[in-house]
């Protein structure tokens, strides 16, 4: 007896599991592509943020670069090339309109030092005799400057979406209240003298008209041009090389009183002109006299030294001395 094979019995056919990843794996591109434009987007926002902060910065930059370089202590910086890349129609100035304040309110309002009243000058005690505080001597808001930078460019990416815009301004206070800022000559020099005005009584206001006239009466005497001699003859300029000055100085005392002004002054000056003795000796005709023999016979030994001489430049040239030491002699 054969057995039989045994056959294997059917089952029914189930489908099989696919893993997840396998199964979202056609999606992928099809994502990719989707969300690919808002990347780019995003790329190119973040480029032009970048791009437009460098710009902001450099506006910055060009702002006070602007307002430095056209100090007093840096002239030569206002010919000074721009920043790099700060090119047409990009701009760099300095305002011509004064900046707002940096202090609304001045700190040093209640010192009475500096923004005091008038005050009464204690030795002569009259109503009209006055210290006056310069109330603008250190003014915080005074000198103050302001650089301007302006830049309006597109962008890199996506031009359209909008466009780089800065107006960047930057002040600058330029006075440093240095002694020699505010008018001394010393750092040893009172700064009351500055800081505080006299405010003369009439007497010395009609003193002052009285001198103001005196000054045009000699600025506009008709012998003026005669007295060019004294500092501006041609013939002296030409010899050695400027003119000298024979104008004698005076001494400026910060006196009111005009007898004393006179004696320490005046009578001093006109002795230095006149001589000692107001004849001229040892004052400036005797001074002036001199310097032209000094010229001529200069110019005699500078001709004595040609071959020939010429004896007729030489004799005429003699002939200035002669008459000038003749001057001399009728001097006293």
């Amino acid at each position: 007896m054969q057995r039989q094979p045994i056959r294997p019995s059917r089952r029914s056919k189930r489908p099989r599991r696919v893993p997840p990843s396998r199964r979202r794996a056609g999606l992928a591109p099809l994502e990719l592509v989707l969300v690919l434009p808002l990347l780019m987007m995003v790329l190119a926002l973040m480029i032009n943020f970048a791009h437009q902060v460098a710009w902001k910065t450099q506006a910055q930059t060009a702002s006070r670069q602007a307002v430095w370089r056209q100090r007093p202590t840096h002239l030569a910086g206002s010919r000074d090339r721009p920043p790099r890349n700060w090119e047409p129609p990009a701009t760099m100035s300095v305002a011509t309109a004064p900046p707002p304040p940096l202090f609304p309110q001045d700190p040093y309002d209640n010192y009475s030092a500096l923004r005091g009243p008038v005050l009464r000058d204690p030795q002569i005690g009259g109503p009209t005799a006055q210290l006056q505080v310069d109330r603008g001597l250190l003014q915080l808001n005074d000198d103050l400057v302001q650089g301007q930078a302006s830049i309006n460019r597109e962008v890199v990416l996506l031009p359209r979406l909008y466009q780089i815009a800065f107006d960047v301004k930057h002040p600058l206070l330029q006075s440093e209240w240095r002694f020699h800022d505010l008018g001394y000559g010393d750092n040893q020099e009172r700064r009351s003298l500055k800081l505080y005005s006299y405010l003369p009584g009439p007497e010395v206001t009609q003193w002052g008209l009285e001198t103001q006239r005196a000054f045009l009466q000699i600025v506009q005497a008709p012998f003026r041009p005669a007295l060019a001699i004294l500092d501006k003859d041609q013939e002296l300029a030409a010899w050695f090389g400027s003119p000298p000055d024979f104008h004698p100085q005076a001494s400026r005392p910060c006196v009111l009183d005009r007898d004393l002004v006179y004696r320490t002054v005046v009578q001093p000056l006109i002795d230095r002109i006149q001589g000692p003795q107001g004849g001229g000796r040892g004052g400036v005709p005797e001074n002036m006299a001199q310097t032209f023999i000094r010229m001529y016979r200069e110019q005699i030994a500078q001709l004595m030294l040609q071959n020939p001489p010429p004896q007729a430049q030489i004799q005429a040239l003699q002939r200035k001395i002669d008459e000038l030491t003749q001057f001399l002699g009728t001097l006293n």
